[in-house]
């Protein structure tokens, strides 16, 4: 992701947007892409994975962002440049935070009641 991609999901989090659809809305604008899809389609990945303590938020909506400029319209196309970028993304998130699971980054349970509210970004 581009600085600026990155310093725009930046904003659109501090403005209200959750992790996943702070980074997919980043990158559809940075490619000029605009839907009324975006960021709903983003929404339930949010809080690693609708606060289930899954996947983070930030690398499921990059997981969507690759896959707008290298996913396939049709079976036909190959899958391999987009899971080659996917692994790559999540080898990276790995190695710089430790992990890709949202409870092991943040240290809590989004689904806690206690954690919706006391936690502030």
């Amino acid at each position: 992701m581009s600085e600026h991609a990155s310093q725009r999901s930046l904003e659109l989090f501090r403005s209200g947007f959750f992790c996943a659809e702070s980074v997919l809305l980043a990158i559809a604008e940075s490619q000029g892409i605009q839907s009324e899809l975006i960021p709903k389609i983003a929404t339930g990945f949010c809080s690693g994975i609708s606060r289930t303590g899954g996947m983070c938020g930030a690398v499921s909506g990059a997981i969507m962002g690759i896959n707008l400029v290298a996913g396939r319209n049709s079976p036909a196309e190959s899958i391999e440049f987009s899971y080659t970028l996917t692994q790559k993304l999540i080898g990276r998130f790995e190695r710089q935070y430790g992990s890709v699971n949202c409870r092991q980054l943040i240290g809590c349970d989004l689904a806690s009641a206690w954690t919706m509210e006391t936690v502030t970004v």
